[in-house]
């Protein structure tokens, strides 16, 4: 038993941890945010860009800050599901523009001891206008869209395809003749999604998540670290499919789904 408890906790997210890792006179800012995603595009079409933030001491961050170049800024915070963002976290940010030109991404990251660091960018044009099937009228971003017909986009970030976790936390990579493996499932680090979708924003979408065709949870968004989220899904033993659905505000269904071998004794 003793064995299983020391197993189980050298397994627990290290985001848990203290993330103060140099004293004040010693800290080193962390490096600007490494931007990546579509150099060009359309206008009223929505992009998902990837915010990837490291700090050279290692030191964890806890403030996000983004300018599109269009008068639109979004700040981020951790806080939500896990106290501070450890260095190499990629955050993905959706966007869109409304008028045509070129745009720079600039964005700014804040380490748990005050130091900001230099900021990041990334040119991007939006030379394009709208497809003419929507050139009449811009997208609305209400839930009383009727002219939507695309369904979200899914994917499925945790669990990791071909690994083997320990209570979701992904812990090395398996031969490809295996299934991914989910002993204990979310009960230490919570299973994510990237949805996005063309009218509505990530938190109006209504995501759930199935084992074998059933329900197990409601995922909730998080505006930390812009996925959806579950926890543990209960009981379950043997080979299954984890199926990921999310609807938008017009009804549209999307849907991404992975095999994996599942057991948790315990209940919801």
């Amino acid at each position: 038993m003793a064995i299983a408890v020391a197993m189980l906790a050298m397994a627990v997210p290290l985001q848990h941890a203290s993330p103060l890792s140099a004293s004040l006179d010693d800290n080193t800012p962390p490096n600007p945010p490494d931007i990546s995603g579509p150099s060009d595009g359309r206008i009223w079409e929505t992009y998902t860009y990837k915010f990837t933030i490291t700090d050279p001491d290692g030191d964890r961050m806890e403030r996000l800050e983004i300018n599109f170049g269009d008068d639109k800024e979004e700040i981020l915070n951790c806080g939500c599901t896990q106290p501070y963002w450890a260095s190499g976290t990629t955050l993905n940010v959706t966007h869109r523009w409304t008028q045509r030109g070129d745009y720079t991404i600039e964005a700014r990251v804040r380490d748990v001891l005050g130091e900001w660091s230099d900021w990041g960018s990334l040119q991007v044009s939006m030379p394009k206008a709208r497809s003419t099937n929507d050139a009449a009228q811009p997208r609305v971003t209400t839930n009383a869209a009727t002219d939507d017909s695309t369904a979200p986009n899914v994917t499925i970030i945790n669990p990791r395809r071909g690994y083997l976790h320990l209570g979701g936390e992904p812990l090395t990579e398996l031969p490809s003749s295996m299934p991914t493996l989910l002993p204990g499932s979310f009960l230490f680090t919570r299973g994510t999604a990237l949805v996005t979708d063309n009218v509505d924003r990530p938190n109006d979408l209504e995501v759930t998540v199935h084992l074998d065709g059933e329900q197990r949870a409601t995922a909730q968004w998080s505006p930390c670290s812009r996925y959806h989220e579950w926890g543990n899904l209960g009981r379950g033993f043997g080979p299954t499919t984890l199926r990921i659905e999310a609807t938008d505000s017009s009804g549209n269904t999307g849907s991404a789904e992975m095999p994996v071998w599942y057991f948790c004794l315990l209940s919801q």
